[in-house]
């Protein structure tokens, strides 16, 4: 997932807030975004490759806890349950004890 798709995921799970943390939110917003307008262009540029951080990050946490429960759930390993014995006690060599 790129950082423009993982923005747009981070923002649908934003509209899904309680009211009140939005109105929280975008006063934070705002006031992020005064305090970086006063930082040279260096550190702006600090600041957008740790937001990109932050959201891949939470991509991957989101894609984890998807793809739990369908690997949980599959049956693409069920076929060790049945697998047969190909080894017995008569093929050692040596018996460890």
């Amino acid at each position: 997932m790129t950082v423009e798709e993982s923005a747009i995921a981070y923002q649908a799970r934003i509209a899904e807030a309680p009211i009140f943390d939005n109105i929280e939110r975008d006063v934070l917003m705002r006031k992020t975004v005064q305090n970086i307008e006063l930082l040279p262009t260096t550190r702006i540029q600090q600041i957008n490759d740790f937001a990109e951080f932050i959201l891949q990050k939470t991509d991957d946490i989101l894609t984890t806890k998807g793809l739990q429960p369908l690997s949980s759930s599959s049956q693409g390993f069920d076929f060790l349950y049945n697998e047969p014995d190909l080894y017995s006690i008569t093929d050692l060599k040596i018996k460890y004890s």
